[in-house]
């Protein structure tokens, strides 16, 4: 990205989604399915009353696992997080340098505020053009239309 796409300044508050969909670590892979696919997203955090305790992603629930498995037992119990007022750069740099798909953001006393995925990313991106296409203008973009 260049400065110009994505400027020095930005910060993670800038930039992060503040409604963020969380799991317990109780719940059933079945239903952390359903509720992944309800809301659209690939993965979220998991707590054990109020505390983070892991995350977990569609990725965990592939497999040959059962669907009353807990979720405390297949969360990535890793978590990488960053605050508001860090760089939002640094964000991107996690993203890219580990392999993640998101990367949460929490207060001074490590409470969940926020989540930074790689289509917010994109989003600030976007915001930071002066300009836009239309969906007449990228039509022609579209995958199922191409001829190979």
């Amino acid at each position: 990205m260049t400065k110009a796409a994505f400027p020095d300044i930005t910060r993670v508050e800038d930039i992060m989604s503040r409604k963020v969909v969380t799991l317990r670590h109780d719940q059933t892979l079945a239903e952390a399915a359903e509720v992944l696919g309800r809301e659209q997203i690939g993965g979220a955090p998991v707590f054990c009353g109020d505390k983070l305790v892991g995350v977990i992603s569609k990725g965990d629930l592939l497999g040959t696992h059962r669907g009353d498995a807990r979720l405390e037992q297949l969360m990535t119990k890793a978590v990488y997080a960053v605050r508001p007022t860090d760089p939002a750069i640094l964000a991107v740099q996690l993203i890219i340098n580990e392999g993640l798909h998101r990367v949460l953001v929490v207060d001074e006393t490590k409470r969940l505020i926020g989540i930074i995925t790689p289509i917010d990313i994109c989003k600030a991106v976007l915001a930071e053009r002066p300009w836009s296409y239309s969906s007449k203008e990228t039509a022609h973009l579209k995958y199922t239309d191409l001829r190979m």
